[in-house]
């Protein structure tokens, strides 16, 4: 391992954030990090991380590091995706399409949805080898539900993503007091979905209709936080469970995303691969989400800092600190490859 990083560089992904807000307008960098209400969940994601700690089990050989794991047969560099995130043309005239381009040096899963600006198509023209899965909100009837699904099928999605914790915009403060909204900012490249209302009529019976469109994509359903929901899904064909609060901008004082992935790694009745999200800072917070159950670990807003401070060289920039975050906690850990997180029990977890 080697920091060769450039003194005018970035040199954390903490000075990241400040060099972004230093390039942002006031009003869009505070769209991104507003949360729910004055952001009580987004702080307990957070501090969550703080209560779980590291027991390194030392003697073990790490002079062969592998992050490298896999998602139904795709072979990934980190076991990382970028969470989906929208509006993103505010921060960048090519939004999507260039943040999709700063990861070509890793090979990730990135996710991209119906609230952004940009079709799949568009994204893999600026990012041909990415693997993409594509996030549908149910904002919208069956069949606009179906073409959804056909159309990131069609353009090579390897999963499609239906997420369930946004039935209703929330009030965010910072949002409200900045008088700053998104949707009126930034270039649009398709229509918006045709009615969000539909997302209140949500039924658990309904993913197995989606599933069926989906067919051998694998089919994720992304905002569970407890292991009711969890085995719901599963038991109406869900393929991978996505634990994720939105990065704390639903709802206020929510449930910890980092506590609901501990019970539901324990309480799922069927075995099945776990993604996780809402808080992730740094290499060693995904060292601890892999430890607690995830499988994979998604980060939001620390990819638009990137995005913001340099287009497709500031996203690949904050992949070279998280990488280099990540291990060095490994090694640190003396951890040699993914399997051996869970396989040793180094967590200590004070969440209750």
């Amino acid at each position: 391992m080697k920091n060769n990083l450039k003194k005018n560089l970035p040199q954390t992904i903490r000075e990241l954030e400040t060099f972004a807000r230093k390039k942002s307008s006031k009003g869009a960098f505070n769209w991104l990090n507003a949360a729910a209400e004055s952001g009580i969940t987004k702080k307990i994601n957070q501090d969550a991380f703080k209560k779980v700690e590291i027991i390194p089990n030392f003697f073990h050989d790490t002079s062969n590091l592998d992050t490298s794991t896999s998602f139904f047969g795709h072979k990934l560099s980190m076991p990382i995706i970028i969470s989906p995130m929208g509006h993103q043309t505010q921060f960048h005239k090519n939004g999507e399409a260039e943040l999709a381009a700063g990861t070509k040096f890793e090979n990730i899963l990135l996710c991209f949805s119906t609230q952004g600006r940009m079709s799949l198509k568009q994204i893999k023209r600026k990012c041909p080898r990415g693997k993409f899965i594509w996030d549908f909100f149910p904002f919208g009837p069956r069949k606009w539900i179906k073409e959804q699904i056909m159309d990131a099928k069609n353009a090579g999605a390897i999963g499609c993503a239906l997420t369930v914790d946004a039935p209703i915009r929330s009030v965010r403060y910072l949002d409200r007091e900045t008088k700053y909204d998104a949707r009126k900012h930034g270039k649009f490249y398709k229509s918006m979905p045709p009615d969000i209302s539909y997302a209140r009529k949500l039924k658990s019976e309904d993913l197995k209709w989606m599933k069926e469109y989906c067919g051998k994509t694998p089919f994720i359903v992304k905002g569970i936080l407890s292991s009711h929901d969890a085995n719901l899904a599963i038991k109406n064909g869900v393929d991978v469970i996505w634990v994720s609060n939105h990065g704390g901008r639903m709802l206020e004082s929510g449930y910890s995303s980092l506590k609901a992935l501990t019970e539901i790694k324990k309480n799922v009745k069927k075995k099945i691969p776990i993604f996780f999200d809402s808080g992730v800072r740094s290499g060693s917070d995904i060292l601890k989400a892999i430890g607690l159950g995830a499988d994979i670990v998604g980060l939001g807003r620390p990819a638009i800092y990137g995005l913001i401070w340099a287009g497709k060289k500031g996203v690949s920039h904050m992949l070279t600190l998280l990488r280099e975050e990540f291990e060095t906690a490994m090694i640190n850990s003396s951890i040699s490859k993914i399997s051996d997180i869970i396989a040793r029990n180094i967590m200590k977890s004070n969440l209750k």
